[in-house]
């Protein structure tokens, strides 16, 4: 049981890029609003017994390789236990 989540650094206003006061004018909330659905969002994920990973788009851009390793690790660790 596991759930990757994709984050677009728009759509979900990457930390890294937008302050939490930022407004998404597409969604009409401010990035802090946002972050704060998103982990609503993987809380509920994980109490139905999901481990989460989430993937910003920017770290998937910047090193796929690394991001792809990283993702077939823990699923290799997943299924062995």
């Amino acid at each position: 049981k596991i759930c990757i989540e994709f984050n677009g650094d728009y759509w979900h206003c990457n930390p890294v890029i937008f302050e939490e006061s930022y407004e998404n004018t597409m969604l009409k909330k401010t990035a802090k609003e946002i972050w704060e659905y998103d982990k609503v969002k993987l809380e509920f994920i994980q109490q139905k017994g999901y481990q989460t990973i989430v993937v910003w788009e920017n770290e998937y851009e910047k090193d796929r390789e690394k991001i792809l390793s990283m993702i077939q690790g823990i699923i290799k660790k997943i299924t062995v236990s």
